[in-house]
C-alpha cells in the first residue's frame, strides 16, 4: 500500500489545469524560445571574442564616458580630443 500512495502522490503534484488556453502558453513557450537563443547567440559572440577585442571595447566605453563627462563639464578642447579618437567608432554607428 506504501508504494501506491508514493505513486499517487508523485503523479499529483503538478498543479492541476482548469482552463485551457493553447494560444497563451504557445506564445510564451515562444517567448521562452527566442531568450534562450539571445543568450545563447550572446554567449558564442562573447566566446568568439579575443581578450584583446574585449579589453578594446571597454577602452572605448570608457572613452564614450570620458567624452559625456567632458560635454557636461563644458571642457570642449577634451571633448574634440576624444571625439577625434572615437571618429572612426562613431562613423560606424551613425552608417
Amino acid at each position: 500500500m506504501d508504494e501506491y500512495e508514493k505513486k499517487k502522490s508523485k503523479r499529483g503534484r503538478g498543479e492541476e489545469r482548469t482552463t485551457f488556453n493553447d494560444e497563451k502558453e504557445r506564445e510564451m513557450e515562444d517567448m521562452r524560445d527566442r531568450e534562450r537563443r539571445k543568450r545563447g547567440d550572446f554567449d558564442e559572440v562573447m566566446r568568439r571574442m579575443t581578450s584583446d577585442k574585449k579589453e578594446e571595447m571597454r577602452h572605448q566605453d570608457k572613452l564614450r564616458v570620458e567624452l559625456q563627462i567632458a560635454y557636461k563639464r563644458g571642457d570642449m578642447s577634451k571633448v574634440r580630443k576624444l571625439e577625434s579618437r572615437l571618429a572612426p567608432d562613431l562613423e560606424n554607428e551613425e552608417g
